[in-house]
């Protein structure tokens, strides 16, 4: 194949535009770059074989030509232009900013939490919030604040610094009525912003509204004290025994009470220390009395809950009771002392239970600071001894 050849066999395979359409003469001694176009896309070897021009930006594909080797090695690597770091600004939180448009609509996983609104909304939340006199301001009302740290207990959050994966979620603004989420550093400053008084209005007002729908007919509750382990820097918090350890520890001291039938809890308290915990009982008697106009009818709860004091003054409130009474050595002795004949057999009727066939014994007892007598019922399973006071 000639030179002319070689032109002309280019000239026909490139396209034909308005820029191609005139020929290129086969006796000029170069071809423009205009003229090849994009027809020399397999020039490597014609390049080379008929001596074309080189000059020719375009005459020079950068790729593989047919039938051609692919380069061996590491591909060569492309040059970056570095971008400039712009920090990126967060959303504030701002009820201000909340678009309630007709046929909005937000992608979440946790639309379940936007089912518990209804029930906000018949307590009338927001008013009860207004009455505890939380804080609260323009960006963030008292309400939202509330809600934004209420979600994370819906969604079974256990810590404040979990909020950071639903920083962007705009649904979980939605339910606490803000178009953003607030973020950790709120959620930390807003509760040393609150009080022990701010908490006990917004529990008996809670409490007071919940009762008539979720418990009407509440009247047995179990009480007891639960530590929460301590891991910071040495405080003059107690010493408490935690169980999951086996020894005590630096933990905060909390109290609740729970309904029996619905599970609700009607009363906590995280602020107690060693010499407060004798009459946190008594105060939650005095406050479901001030809610409801009746004492509690029936109370669950272990001995070391209540002292034996307490045990008299909730007696004379006509409370019945159960504890379970420590095991000590000398009463266990006195026990196994017993004849046979005094302890009565008994099933416990429940089904896939181990243990079914269980041994009780009836007496009546006097404790120290304790006004009266209270019946004892001791409980021998095949493993194991309890002993609860009535």
């Amino acid at each position: 194949m000639t030179r002319a050849a070689a032109v002309s066999f280019l000239n026909r395979l490139r396209p034909i535009t308005a820029s191609t359409k005139r020929s290129v003469p086969a006796s000029s001694k170069g071809v423009a770059c205009k003229d090849i176009g994009p027809a020399v896309w397999l020039s490597g070897d014609l390049v080379a074989l008929y001596g074309l021009p080189v000059s020719c930006p375009s005459a020079r594909w950068r790729g593989p030509p047919f039938f051609g080797q692919p380069s061996l090695g590491r591909p060569q690597r492309q040059p970056h232009v570095p971008t400039p770091a712009i920090p990126e600004t967060p959303v504030v939180a701002d009820a201000r900013a909340l678009s309630l448009a007709p046929g909005r609509r937000l992608r979440t996983r946790v639309a379940g939490v936007l089912l518990f609104l209804p029930l906000l909304a018949r307590v009338r939340f927001d008013q009860l919030v207004s009455q505890a006199s939380y804080p609260g301001s323009a960006m963030v009302p008292a309400t939202s604040a509330l809600l934004s740290v209420l979600v994370l207990k819906l969604l079974d959050k256990e810590r404040r610094s979990h909020i950071k994966r639903l920083n962007c979620d705009e649904a979980v603004g939605l339910f606490a009525g803000l178009h953003m989420p607030p973020k950790k550093s709120y959620a930390t400053d807003y509760s040393y912003r609150t009080i022990r008084d701010h908490q006990q209005k917004l529990l008996s007002g809670w409490i007071g509204a919940m009762a008539p729908l979720l418990f009407p007919q509440a009247n047995t509750f179990a009480l007891d004290f639960h530590p929460i382990p301590f891991r910071g820097d040495a405080t003059g918090l107690d010493q408490h025994s935690l169980p999951r350890r086996g020894k005590a520890g630096t933990s905060v001291l909390s109290f609740f009470a729970q309904e029996h039938e619905s599970q609700v809890l009607c009363y906590a308290n995280a602020n107690l220390t060693r010499r407060d915990q004798a009459g946190e009982a008594l105060q939650f008697v005095e406050l479901w009395q001030k809610l409801t106009g009746v004492n509690p009818q029936w109370l669950y709860f272990d001995s070391k809950v209540v002292p034996s004091p307490e045990l008299s003054q909730l007696h004379q409130r006509g409370i019945w009771f159960v504890t379970i009474r420590r095991r000590g050595a000398a009463i266990l002795r006195r026990l196994n002392a017993l004849p046979a004949s005094q302890w009565r057999q008994a099933v416990i009727d429940t089904p896939h239970r181990r243990h079914q066939r269980i041994r009780y014994l009836d007496e009546t007892v006097h404790l120290p600071g304790y006004n009266g007598s209270s019946p004892q019922k001791a409980l021998e399973f095949p493993i194991l001894s309890n002993i609860s006071n009535s």
